[in-house]
């Protein structure tokens, strides 16, 4: 399994995601309701943006269409992705780089 890197906007519940990634069930045939195209499970790294803090799941089973690209992930899943951010520890703490656009 590859592990990918991408997370949500500021979508939620049932919306489109940031970039090609859905909140929505899988559907029991592997089959991606945008396109058609084929289903695969993988790992991603998820972010979470919220009160002022960035957070980031690894290893968030999801399904990435073979043809277009687009990231499901299961209703159930990002709920208990919720769940770990406001209730466990994290497992590591890292330092992230702030980019001023405007300073170019």
């Amino acid at each position: 399994m590859e592990n990918v890197n991408y997370g949500k906007g500021n979508s939620r519940h049932g919306k489109r995601l940031k970039p090609n990634v859905a909140k929505r069930k899988v559907s029991s045939q592997n089959v991606c309701a945008i396109c058609g195209g084929e289903l695969v499970g993988t790992t991603i790294t998820y972010d979470e943006r919220g009160c002022g803090e960035l957070y980031f799941c690894k290893n968030v089973p999801a399904h990435i269409c073979k043809v277009c690209g687009e990231i499901w992930i299961d209703d159930e899943v990002l709920e208990k992705v919720e769940r770990l951010i406001k209730e466990g520890s994290p497992a590591e703490k890292i330092q992230t780089s702030v980019y001023d656009f405007l300073k170019l």
